[in-house]
């Protein structure tokens, strides 16, 4: 357990990693560990879903127990700001569904009813536009298992 009062007397004679090691690109098996949604400047609504990657080869070669990636949908809202529904609207939250096998006509749900849950994510890399240089992993799409 951490103790923030011995840490700050904590000595060490070893030197720390400076650069993070990304998921590789690829596709892999993801687990939804946790979502968030956040509102964008203008209103806009986004849904960060947080993938566990369950892959043995991603954590040997991270070195992470559980290596994240991130996804994140833009979100249609209706005048109310509800979810809209219709052509074209709420596509990307459509395909999380349709991959979590939760996007079904007349059955009930909630945002809440994804975490936990496993689809194949294909993860890509980009550069970070806060420093410029580091490489940064992200989830591009999903699709079922």
């Amino acid at each position: 357990m951490f103790d923030p009062s011995s840490f700050l007397q904590t000595e060490v004679n070893t030197e720390f990693d400076t650069t993070v090691i990304p998921v590789p690109a690829g596709e892999w098996q993801g687990v939804i560990k946790a979502i968030k949604p956040r509102v964008l400047r203008g209103g806009q609504g986004v849904l960060d879903v947080v993938f566990v990657v369950v892959d043995q080869e991603v954590i040997n070669e991270t070195g992470l127990a559980e290596p994240v990636v991130r996804y994140s949908a833009w979100l249609d809202l209706d005048d109310n700001g509800c979810l809209a529904d219709g052509k074209g609207k709420n596509v990307q939250l459509g395909q999380l569904r349709e991959a979590c096998n939760q996007n079904r006509k007349g059955q009930p749900w909630s945002p809440a009813m994804l975490v936990g849950q496993s689809c194949i994510i294909k993860v890509a890399h980009s550069i970070d536009k806060r420093d410029g240089k580091s490489i940064q992993a992200d989830v591009k799409s999903v699709a079922a298992l």
